[in-house]
């Protein structure tokens, strides 16, 4: 019988997760799937066709990154396509990553872990990811995460941030530095795929 070995980490804007399932790939040999980079790829590719110029990497902040979620709201089906998507990729996988704010509830066979961050760092650090001002990243983050965590609501009645349930491992990033979260993460994973093998 295979073993399926499949990380899922979730947070809000800022977290870390990114940095987290690249240190994990890496260190686990795992293939890594983000669902807002699958999500958000074919509206990067229509601006450049259009503008002719890179997009800047915090697309969720540029006025069309915040008029696609609002597509989003108003129309779930980019977001049951992409799950849909990323389901079939993990059936078909046996060893991988993914960033996903909803596959700790729609896939709980995987370890889940939550990166916990609070609202005023999470500004911060997306204030110095894009180069912007922090007064303009805490309008953004905070527009940003209430439609968040009214779409998946909406969605799967799932209250982001709140119910920590499906998680096998909660860390708080802003009191680990990226290399310490990575550890804790992989000295949690490897003691659990220990005990599915036992």
């Amino acid at each position: 019988m295979r073993v399926k070995h499949v990380v899922v980490i979730s947070g809000f804007i800022g977290s870390g997760k990114s940095t987290l399932a690249k240190g994990l790939a890496k260190a686990f040999h795992l293939k890594r799937v983000s669902g807002s980079e699958l999500l958000k790829k074919p509206m990067e590719k229509k601006l450049r066709t259009h503008n002719k110029t890179p997009v800047r990497k915090g697309f969720w902040e540029t006025p069309e990154g915040k008029a696609f979620m609002n597509a989003r709201v108003r129309n779930k089906k980019f977001d049951y396509e992409l799950d849909a998507y990323i389901l079939e990729y993990i059936n078909k996988h046996d060893n991988v990553v993914i960033e996903s704010r909803t596959m700790p509830w729609l896939y709980p066979f995987g370890f889940n872990i939550w990166l916990k961050v609070s609202l005023r760092e999470s500004c911060k650090r997306v204030a110095e990811r894009d180069s912007i001002f922090l007064k303009e990243a805490t309008r953004a983050v905070r527009e940003r995460r209430a439609k968040e965590v009214k779409l998946y609501r909406d969605l799967y009645g799932i209250r982001m941030g709140k119910d920590l349930k499906p998680f096998n491992l909660v860390l708080n990033t802003e009191k680990l530095k990226p290399h310490e979260t990575l550890a804790r993460a992989k000295k949690a994973i490897q003691k659990h795929w220990q005990k599915k093998k036992e």
